[in-house]
């Protein structure tokens, strides 16, 4: 059996370090078997361009929980298999960042307690046409 976690961040500006949005599906065997949507409270200002190519705003999220408060939700699912993302160097980055930032908080506030190293493997992570050509067209 094979297990893949594909997911996709918005970002709320250009320093891409915190998401306003996360998008994850499951899939074992060619078969999406779960799957999460959720808006985030980036905790920072969006930039006009975001906004206009999201549609997420500050409005948007309002009451959405920030990434610490999400993570105690999602981490099961992303080690659950294989990381992939379209565009893995921009999505691995955003998701490192806010697990750095998670643990820099986590000193402090015990919110994040799962180290950011253990995902960096995937960074360097690409979608093989291999992979495409098992997954279904949706």
């Amino acid at each position: 059996m094979s297990r893949f976690v594909v997911f996709d961040v918005e970002t709320p500006n250009r320093y891409n370090n915190r998401m306003s949005a996360i998008g994850i599906a499951a899939i074992e065997d060619g078969v999406i078997v779960n799957e999460y949507y959720s808006l985030v409270d980036p905790e920072q200002s969006f930039d006009y361009f975001n906004t206009r190519l999201t549609g997420i705003s500050e409005e948007t999220v309002m009451g959405a929980p920030t990434f610490p408060e999400l993570w105690t939700r999602i981490e099961p699912l992303f080690s659950s298999g294989l990381l992939v993302a379209h565009n893995a160097v921009f999505d691995m980055g955003v998701l490192n960042k806010c697990l750095r930032e998670g643990e820099r908080r986590s000193r402090n506030t015990s919110t994040i307690t799962v180290k950011p190293d253990r995902y960096q493997r995937v960074q360097r992570a690409t979608t093989s046409t291999k992979l495409c050509g098992i997954l279904p067209n949706r």
